[in-house]
């Protein structure tokens, strides 16, 4: 309560002055989001020669944002930050209804929504990450944002899949039929085995075709 009381008075004595300076900055940083919502938390008492200083990084953790500023008395300056509070809205998926593990998304399991993405822990999806080429590697909760974190890459080739693996001999390229003996997406690497059942590690290629490395 007594925090709570602390940032309501200071946010009440800055002036608007430097209220629409910082929004005037966000509107920069945060253009990526659909919009934003900001609330002063700490601000320097003297704030009426207050600029913000472009020389140094913003800086942004979850829904905290802190503002580089300097303070402007003559041919002196000194430095400091102002922290804002926020909430940073952007349209992602989220999960209509539970999505179970090792589940392909579809149009029936997620919807987008508009959304305070800055306590996600993770990285959220959009419509630009195409989900229905990713599948679950965990429970998704109904009503939880998906982030990336709890997808995969849909495999190209299953386990117990046939497929043509190929090895170079010399300047020669033999391909030789064989089993995969486990599911791999593009570039990972499985293991196989060869139809006399020797076992091989191969790079997949494609959902027909990999190439054999040891």
């Amino acid at each position: 309560m007594l925090n709570l009381l602390l940032i309501l008075l200071i946010t009440l004595s800055t002036p608007d002055k430097l209220k629409d300076k910082i929004e005037e900055y966000l509107d920069q940083k945060l253009s990526g989001y659909q919009k934003y919502e900001f609330e002063i938390s700490y601000a320097p008492k003297e704030t009426d020669n207050l600029v913000i200083d472009d020389n140094r990084d913003f800086k942004i953790s979850n829904d905290v944002a802190y503002i580089p500023v300097k303070s402007v008395n003559g041919k002196s300056s000194s430095l400091s930050f102002v922290t804002v509070k926020l909430k940073l809205f952007d349209e992602v998926f989220s999960a209509k209804r539970n999505i179970n593990k090792k589940m392909i998304l579809s149009e029936e399991d997620i919807e987008i929504k508009l959304v305070d993405v800055a306590k996600i822990r993770g990285t959220a999806l959009t419509e630009n990450d195409k989900p229905n080429t990713f599948r679950t590697k965990s429970l998704i909760k109904k009503g939880d944002v998906i982030i990336s974190e709890l997808l995969e890459k849909i495999p190209v080739i299953q386990n117990g899949d046939l497929i043509s693996a190929q090895v170079q001999h010399g300047n020669v390229m033999v391909s030789i039929d064989a089993i995969a003996r486990q599911e791999g997406c593009v570039n990972d690497v499985i293991r196989i085995a060869s139809k006399d059942k020797k076992l091989f590690k191969a790079k997949v290629i494609d959902s027909k075709n990999v190439s054999i490395i040891e």
